[in-house]
């Protein structure tokens, strides 16, 4: 995801990546715009499951609770397994029962993108995500891959990147290793979807363990794996009409994010969160600067600045919009976009990119800054939070019902 407006994250990144779900019909917005289909007969996950999941489990639109609440911060298999509609996987996990889905016909050359081959078993996870927390051991990879797991799921979860588009320009690196290197060895297993997401999920676990900020000491999550995932017809020329908010705009990003994965407000206050990876560049996005000191560790830090720091607005020439600087107590040079910085402050933006107040102590506070506060005293209530987001954004996919299975 380009994290000047996400994390993905965000979100599986991000996006946490967000933007990650009866038999009903349902059209559902992710990306591309509206897509229709039924459930349990397509594959097609639709927000409307996932609000109808989560008030099953006693979280979501509708139901009373906040970030750090304790049915927020329930075990994320029992959402996924009122997701699926199915009981609890064994220790090799059976594939969900249902008629096979012909894939739509492939143009162009032919592309062995993993959509087919055997069932992904437990064991071959196993090994799988043993491979990637070893890649991970070198965190500078880790804002990259969950960047990445999020800007795949902007359209649709289906392992493809238009390279070209400028959202995705300082992943081009990274999405071919992935999509050449990493993947082919399991590529009759599972898909390149399947793939690029559970390399978000590793990436985002690998960041949250180097964060020992919580409640007892190193902080963990879970993040249960549901295969599946339709792979775009040819990832070597892959759909050009995806739309990424900007990170410049203040109020498309957060619509984008709810109204695009069905997040709840405290979900898409934390997937913002997960900018807490990785560090604006000049050469990629035109803006600069870190978001927080920690630019490799999921933390806190970004609430904490957004809280805490005195901000000012700043014209940034090489981007020709406007970005929020300011400077930690320790002296260090930290960096917020409009997109940021309406989770702590209301304020309008005129046709110049310039917010209505320019300094952060001329903004009134938001509605959601209650929520930046949660954030910033608790790393568990954050993490919890974002994890939820993460799930919920990277399971907003097309999945084949015959190979959908569901992993703890």
């Amino acid at each position: 995801m380009n994290l000047r407006y996400l994390s993905g994250v965000a979100i599986c990144l991000l996006a946490i990546f967000i933007s990650a779900t009866s038999g009903q019909s349902d059209t559902t917005t992710v990306g591309r715009g509206p897509r229709r289909g039924t459930a349990g007969r397509n594959g097609w996950v639709g927000r409307q499951q996932l609000d109808d999941a989560l008030r099953r489990i006693g979280v979501g639109p509708g139901v009373s609770g906040g970030a750090g609440n304790p049915s927020e911060r329930r075990n994320l298999t029992e959402f996924l397994q009122v997701l699926n509609n199915r009981r609890p996987a064994p220790a090799t996990a059976a594939p969900v029962t249902g008629a096979p889905v012909t894939p739509e016909p492939v143009t162009g050359a032919p592309v062995d993108n993993g959509n087919a081959g055997t069932q992904l078993t437990a064991e071959t996870l196993a090994e799988i995500r043993q491979e990637l927390e070893v890649f991970f051991q070198d965190t500078s990879r880790i804002p990259k891959y969950v960047q990445m797991g999020f800007h795949v799921c902007v359209g649709g979860c289906d392992g493809c990147l238009n390279l070209a588009d400028d959202s995705n320009k300082g992943l081009v690196v990274h999405y071919n290793h992935l999509k050449d290197n990493l993947f082919p060895k399991w590529r009759n297993h599972l898909s390149l979807a399947d793939y690029a997401v559970l390399s978000a999920y590793e990436a985002f676990k690998a960041g949250v363990q180097a964060n020992t900020g919580c409640d007892g000491g190193q902080c963990s999550i879970d993040l249960p794996f549901t295969s599946g995932r339709r792979t775009c017809a040819n990832p070597e020329s892959p759909p050009t009409n995806t739309v990424f908010p900007k990170g410049h705009d203040a109020a498309s990003p957060r619509t984008f994010l709810q109204q695009g994965f069905g997040l709840t407000e405290n979900e898409m206050v934390a997937l913002l969160g997960s900018h807490s990876l990785g560090r604006a560049h000049v050469d990629v996005s035109g803006f600069n600067g870190p978001w927080d000191l920690t630019p490799r560790v999921v933390d806190n830090g970004y609430f904490s600045a957004l809280a805490r720091v005195e901000w000012t607005q700043h014209f940034q020439e090489e981007a020709g919009a406007n970005q929020w600087n300011g400077t930690t107590l320790s002296g260090s040079n930290i960096m917020m976009l409009h997109a940021d910085m309406i989770l702590q402050h209301r304020f309008t933006v005129d046709s110049n990119n310039v917010a209505s107040c320019p300094t952060t102590v001329d903004c009134p506070l938001a509605t959601t800054s209650d929520t930046v506060q949660r954030f910033a005293q608790s790393n568990d209530a954050f993490i919890s939070t974002l994890g939820r987001a993460v799930v919920k954004m990277c399971n907003t996919a097309n999945f084949d019902t015959a190979r959908r299975q569901l992993f703890n």
